[in-house]
Formats: structure tokens, C-alpha cells, sequence
């Protein structure tokens, strides 16, 4: 009979070691989720007869979806989003491009999400384009 409950004894241990290893591994990786990440947003900039906006995510992050979209200005409205790219990536740079219209005001606008929450939000000044 005392060697069942030793027995017993070695596997409730075994049970908290593995419980108590996997709750540290979860909190290193939510505390690496919930830090704040860090970047550029360039102003837009004119290339090959498009506008073209770019981001820069510094790193190392957790896998983190990283987007950058061109913000028109409207006189009437909100900005209106005129191209958008996104990756997953843990630190690197994020271009988008849009053709450069017969007159109007651009923005980048760079945002990084994290396990749905935004880590990184940032739009630069606006840049006038004519064609």
C-alpha cells in the first residue's frame, strides 16, 4: 500500500512541475505580447508615377500583423484609405503603393496588432501630389 501512494506521490509531483512550467511559458509569452512596439512611418514619397508610403517595425516583436495604408485628405469626410498592405512579421519594413492623383494630399498611416491589440499606431504629415 505505501508504494501506491508513492506512487501517486511522484505523479501529483510530476503534475505541478508541468502545470508550474507551462504558466511560466504562457506569462513570458503574453508579457511579450502585451509590450508596446516601436517604429518609423515615412512621409509619403513619389517613385514611378505612384505615391508611395512606408513603415518601419522595430524588432524583435511576436509574430505581429503590421499594415500601412495611404490616407487621401477630404475636405467633407474622414482621411479615405486609398491602399493598404499588411504582413506578419516580428521586424522589418511595409510599403504600399497607390497611382498619383491629378491633385490631392497624402498620409501614411502605420498600424501594428498583437493577438487583436494594437501595439503601434502612428501617421505621419501630409505630402501634396500632382500629376
Amino acid at each position: 500500500m505505501s508504494e501506491e501512494r508513492i506512487v501517486k506521490g511522484v505523479f501529483r509531483l510530476a503534475g505541478t512541475a508541468a502545470a508550474a512550467v507551462a504558466l511560466v511559458l504562457t506569462s513570458a509569452l503574453t508579457a511579450q505580447a502585451d509590450a508596446q512596439a516601436s517604429g518609423t512611418v515615412k512621409a509619403p514619397y513619389a517613385s514611378g508615377g505612384k505615391v508611395v508610403g512606408s513603415a518601419n517595425l522595430n524588432g524583435p516583436n511576436a509574430p505581429t500583423k503590421f499594415c500601412v495604408t495611404l490616407l487621401a485628405a477630404h475636405p467633407y469626410t474622414p482621411d479615405v484609405a486609398i491602399s493598404t498592405t499588411c504582413k506578419t512579421i516580428s521586424a522589418g519594413k511595409v510599403t504600399t503603393k497607390a497611382a498619383i492623383p491629378p491633385c490631392g494630399k497624402y498620409a501614411t498611416l502605420a498600424s501594428a496588432t498583437v493577438n487583436g491589440r494594437i501595439t503601434f499606431y502612428k501617421k505621419s504629415g501630409y505630402t501634396l501630389f500632382c500629376s
